[in-house]
């Protein structure tokens, strides 16, 4: 039934003011690098603003950009986790 129902229903997603009922592998991980990229020009925004002091390990930058992935540059400065930073 799920089959039958999403196969009626095309879904476009809107990319780079480009429009796609379907992508690629290649045009999807075309798509994930740029978003890699923004989200590591991010982590060196948002952690140049933090306190000169710190030190951060791998782990800690690794998980902070998957929280800059998922939840946008703005979305993680407006956390109290980012300002207490």
């Amino acid at each position: 039934m799920i089959q039958k129902n999403e196969r009626e229903k095309i879904e476009v997603y809107e990319i780079d003011n480009k429009k796609y009922t379907t992508i690629t592998k290649a045009e999807a991980e075309a798509i994930f690098e740029k978003d890699i990229e923004k989200t590591n020009a991010s982590i060196n925004r948002l952690l140049k603003n933090i306190n000169k002091k710190f030190k951060f390990s791998q782990g800690f930058i690794d998980g902070f950009g998957s929280l800059i992935y998922n939840c946008g540059e703005y979305g993680i400065t407006q956390t109290e986790f980012y300002q207490r930073l």
